[in-house]
């Protein structure tokens, strides 16, 4: 039964672990097709802008900032916006 859930979707996998004692955690999408972008919400590691989101840049092989946040990227998602994604990485 479908209950409207990322992991609702075929061919796309989910798994998270997490370790208490570092109050740290990891959540990977992973795609059984070959994925166009990868993404991340940085903890700390990818710069000072905690919480933003970061791309995996194909043509530098490095993360950039997207300059939003988890809600932000969700919205560019879900509101139809998705196209505005692309264009602003093709921009950059």
């Amino acid at each position: 039964m479908a209950r409207n859930l990322i992991t609702d979707v075929e061919g796309v996998l989910v798994g998270s672990a997490e370790d208490e004692r570092l109050a740290s955690g990891v959540t990977v999408v992973l795609f059984e097709e070959p994925a166009v972008a990868s993404i991340a919400m940085n903890g700390g590691a990818l710069g000072t802008d905690v919480k933003n989101i970061y791309y995996f840049a194909p043509d530098s092989l490095r993360w950039e900032t997207l300059e939003i946040g988890y809600s932000g990227f969700l919205e560019w998602c879900c509101v139809g916006k998705l196209d505005d994604f692309y264009s602003w990485i093709e921009g950059h």
